[in-house]
């Protein structure tokens, strides 16, 4: 079917329609529990483009993980206080 929606410009925009159709009544039934969600995202990932994204980027000194907010709260903290 991908091969003659490359064809065929009636059949590629059906093609596309029933693409974006099918999408969407997955997504919906695993969000209302209709649908098997393992199942679901299986055939989101391989067929519609979906991906997993589990990366997470942290910025900071490994050594002390927590020099960044004390630098922040340090450049902040004379704010709070009223020098009257």
């Amino acid at each position: 079917m991908h091969e003659w929606a490359k064809e065929n410009d009636k059949f590629r925009c059906a093609y596309k329609l029933s693409k974006a159709f099918q999408e969407s009544r997955i997504f919906k039934g695993a969000m209302l529990d209709t649908f098997n969600t393992g199942m679901s995202k299986f055939a989101l990932v391989n067929n519609h483009g979906w991906a997993d994204k589990t990366e997470t980027k942290v910025s900071g000194d490994a050594a002390n993980p927590l020099a960044f907010l004390m630098q922040k709260a340090d450049g902040e903290s004379k704010d709070l206080v009223n020098e009257e």
